[in-house]
């Protein structure tokens, strides 16, 4: 790869992680800001949604339950219950060979 294609795939990647960082912050924004009656109101609210773009959120849910029970996980006791079930569930996902298309 030549100098001017590495400079466009790494301005690609660039944008594509600032669009990540804003989709976090925008996520962590409404979390924050959440009760459980808001949480149930959002999961209703997906009810409603394509069923791809569902399974789509699922993955990215899955990505970060495996991203959090990596052992270099950097946690402590205010989400240690959520990497030890983060753990578990990734044990029984590996166990089952479960997986999740794109569809």
């Amino acid at each position: 790869m030549d100098r001017k294609q590495y400079m466009i795939e790494h301005r690609r990647k660039m944008e594509k992680s600032k669009k990540a960082n804003e989709f976090a912050e925008q996520v962590i924004n409404f979390v924050s800001g959440a009760n459980d009656e808001d949480f149930e109101l959002f999961c209703q609210s997906m009810e409603r949604v394509h069923r791809t773009h569902q399974q789509r959120f699922y993955n990215l849910l899955l990505k970060w339950t495996n991203h959090i029970s990596d052992e270099n996980f950097r946690y402590d006791g205010r989400n240690e219950a959520s990497v030890d079930l983060a753990k578990k569930i990734k044990k029984v996902l590996e166990e089952t060979g479960s997986y999740l298309p794109y569809i």
